[in-house]
């Protein structure tokens, strides 16, 4: 019995690690990419080991300021660059498409302002720009790196409207919003392979209705 059960674990153990990803994230960044379905080049912050930019090793480039994630992401052959999202190191209207995703809720207000300025700086006219953040959930502080929570409003306050109640100076170009999404929490079923199933679940509609997160949709208009 007991050589049966230590079996059946082995083989459990083999099923979880040849299928064990994050199916959720993989989901929510194939379908950040289609918005950048007419983009040449994209460059995506904070790109850590490179996720977003493996799905299109061509057009995407990643910056992150982790000197080993950068190096990660470019032993699988992928175009990632050190850097800071608050003083980009490249030109003025440089790329078609900005990707950013889960960054700014680590910013003080000050830096997300600064990433802001340089997502519209490098950022071609026309350009389209999809940012991802979570809300204040219950579990939002549980990351210690988490310094803030930057509700859609704000976003839109200082990128699409002009001169509005704003304490900080407009940023240089306007956006106009194309689209906007609300991220759910996952079922929370117990376990490694329930938090796996969950996981996997998420990417066919299969979630709990509790908002832990947005995407919105910006294209650079001026």
């Amino acid at each position: 019995m007991h050589t049966r059960s230590t079996h059946m674990k082995n083989i459990l153990k083999v099923y979880y690690h040849k299928y064990n990803k994050n199916y959720q994230a993989d989901f929510l960044n194939r379908k950040s990419l289609v918005y950048f379905k007419n983009c040449k080049n994209i460059l995506d912050l904070g790109c850590g080991g490179g996720e977003f930019v493996l799905l299109d090793k061509k057009r995407i480039t990643g910056i992150d300021s982790n000197r080993k994630s950068v190096l990660h992401a470019k032993k699988k052959g992928l175009k990632a660059v050190l850097g800071n999202v608050k003083k980009l190191p490249f030109k003025d209207s440089s790329y078609e498409g900005v990707h950013c995703s889960h960054v700014i809720e680590h910013l003080y207000p000050a830096d997300a302002y600064l990433m802001l300025s340089e997502v519209a700086r490098v950022l071609k006219k026309g350009g389209v720009f999809v940012l991802s953040t979570p809300i204040l959930w219950k579990g939002f502080y549980n990351d210690f790196t988490h310094i803030k929570p930057y509700l859609p409003e704000s976003i839109i306050r200082y990128l699409v409207n002009d001169g509005q109640d704003k304490t900080l100076s407009d940023i240089k170009g306007r956006f106009e919003k194309i689209d906007f999404y609300w991220r759910f929490r996952p079922l929370n079923f117990p376990g490694k392979f329930g938090y796996l199933l969950s996981n996997y679940l998420y990417q066919f509609g299969f979630h709990l209705w509790k908002k832990d997160a947005y995407t919105m949709i910006l294209k650079k208009s001026e």
